[in-house]
């Protein structure tokens, strides 16, 4: 089972703000504290809450890829194939995910906004498409 913020303290000896505030690199916690912090959480194998760190900052660390394969050259096209990576190993670095966007979700027919939405990326790596479709076009222009 997953250690909590809660239980890292406590093993810590302190308050679940200390922690928090040294895991996330606050200035007014002193180095011997955040290394403290730091060697416990490897130790206990602790890992952030994702979906909390989400509400907190209202980011979902979730990034959409539209592409179209309307050539059928798969994800072995030559330029997209090294853009997606080098996108890819960005994304990684700053904790992002990667999540592709198309027009079906379930057995349902949806927009490419819609499954945006529905996945709530932060932003989206629009390729190898037609940038004067409608969908396209409404998801550029959206917020």
């Amino acid at each position: 089972m997953a250690v909590t913020i809660k239980q890292l303290a406590q093993y810590c000896g302190l308050s679940v703000s200390a922690v928090s505030k040294a895991l996330n690199g606050y200035s007014d916690v002193s180095d011997a504290t955040r290394q403290a912090v730091m060697k416990a959480a490897q130790e206990l194998d602790y890992r952030p809450n994702a979906h909390a760190r989400a509400l907190k900052s209202r980011r979902s660390y979730n990034l959409g890829v539209l592409f179209r394969d309307d050539n059928l050259s798969g994800l072995t096209h030559p330029f997209f194939s090294v853009v997606l990576e080098y996108f890819k190993q960005e994304a990684e670095q700053e904790g992002y995910d990667i999540t592709f966007i198309g027009h079906h979700m379930g057995s349902g027919r949806v927009t490419y906004l819609d499954h945006c939405r529905y996945r709530e990326v932060d932003g989206v790596c629009v390729a190898c498409t037609d940038f004067y479709d409608p969908e396209i076009r409404q998801l550029v222009h959206s917020d």
